[in-house]
């Protein structure tokens, strides 16, 4: 009993200090992006700049974003026989928004909602499904969304930046399903080749989401109607980028925003520092770089985006203490 206190005590530590890590070379980058040539002097310029009023507009947007999304999990729920108010979905997404941003720990937002639906819906491996289909559906939608917009844009793409994170896009989508529907063959290879710990943690995860994922194919329109959700919720993305950037008196190319706002959701979930402190600073500050305009202003925009999130994922924060205060009963069938 001692040894596993001590093993789990060991492994604590360690993603402690990796958080640790992380925060700080996200927190490098954020430095590194105010002091690179004259970004810190543009970027008071533009807070001096920026209009408050189109926080609003952005606030109501990101809300906009964030009930869409429940309702896509409302739909994937549906599919398998679980109906769910979209009012705790929502909240759900609020609580998950708040772990990502203020808990200092490994616990993502996808974990946390994950297990508070599935403690409420008594299947931990259901609720996990759900939301992988609901990451797989955006991430489908994404590339759908990205090659479309690519065909009206073709300036833009033959940016080397912005052709290299379509290509790396679709790459880590193909990935990512072969990942998944190969979960079996991968568990029993890793198996066979001594990499049991391996099969343990990954392969055999991806074995269960792949079971509970192929439910869905009896349910091709709900599944549809999953894609149209995330359709809606990226052209919403893009218009909160673009009303960022008239924050600050720049107006781009709405096609050029369409086109690099799926890009950076999916560069930006790459998860290189808790909450992507300084990642996603610089994914738009360079993709937004491509339609014209300066650095400092693509930082400026993402430092506003951020301040709305933050301030919309408190709401998540309260609710969590009601969740802890009051619990929840089962869905209705």
């Amino acid at each position: 009993m001692r040894t596993v206190t001590r093993d789990h005590i060991r492994g604590r530590s360690r993603r402690r200090l990796l958080w640790a890590l992380k925060l700080a070379f996200g927190l490098g980058l954020l430095a590194a992006l105010v002091l690179w040539r004259d970004t810190g002097r543009q970027l008071l310029d533009l807070l001096g700049a920026f209009e408050a009023r189109y926080l609003v507009v952005l606030a109501v947007i990101a809300l906009a974003m964030r009930w869409t999304s429940a309702l896509k999990w409302s739909i994937l729920l549906r599919a398998r026989g679980l109906r769910l108010p979209l009012a705790r979905l929502f909240a759900l997404y609020l609580i998950g928004q708040f772990f990502n941003n203020f808990m200092p720990s490994m616990i993502g937002g996808d974990i946390a909602k994950s297990y508070l639906l599935g403690r409420q819906i008594g299947s931990q491996a259901r609720s996990a499904a759900s939301v992988v289909a609901d990451r797989l559906s955006g991430l489908v939608a994404l590339v759908v969304m990205t090659f479309a917009l690519a065909a009206l844009n073709v300036e833009l793409i033959d940016s080397p930046l912005v052709g290299a994170a379509v290509a790396g896009m679709s790459a880590l989508c193909f990935a990512g399903i072969i990942g998944i529907a190969c979960g079996r063959s991968l568990a029993s290879w890793a198996r066979r080749h001594g990499l049991g710990a391996w099969a343990d943690r990954i392969a055999r995860p991806l074995a269960r989401f792949h079971g509970e994922l192929t439910e869905y194919r009896h349910a091709k329109g709900m599944l549809a109607l999953a894609m149209a959700c995330s359709i809606i919720f990226y052209f919403l993305a893009s218009l909160s980028v673009y009303y960022g950037c008239a924050a600050i008196g720049y107006w781009p190319a709405y096609l050029d925003v369409a086109l690099i706002t799926p890009i950076l959701f999916l560069v930006s979930s790459v998860p290189v520092s808790p909450n992507n402190v300084g990642w996603w600073e610089w994914s738009l500050g360079l993709l937004l770089a491509g339609t014209g305009a300066q650095l400092a202003d693509g930082v400026m925009v993402a430092l506003i985006m951020r301040a709305v999130s933050t301030a919309i994922s408190l709401i998540g924060g309260i609710l969590f203490l009601m969740e802890r205060i009051e619990g929840h009963g089962q869905p209705t069938p």
